[in-house]
């Protein structure tokens, strides 16, 4: 398989995790306390964090997909 097609499948399935992501937040969009929304706030943004800024974040990733399917 190309890596080209792999990699823009990575970017679909990344794209539902952000909206799936971003769905977790709107469950709790009704609820009008400070601490939960705190709460859910800082894990959205860790979880974000880890996605674009982790050691196997998908920056890191697309370029190892893109080496090794390059042979």
């Amino acid at each position: 398989m190309k890596a080209t097609k792999l990699l823009k499948g990575l970017d679909t399935k990344i794209d539902k995790l952000y909206d799936a992501l971003y769905m977790v937040r709107d469950v709790f969009e009704d609820i009008e306390d400070g601490e939960v929304d705190e709460l859910i706030e800082s894990f959205i943004e860790s979880v974000e964090m880890v996605i674009s800024e982790g050691s196997n974040c998908v920056p890191v990733m697309r370029d190892r997909i893109a080496e090794l399917l390059e042979d």
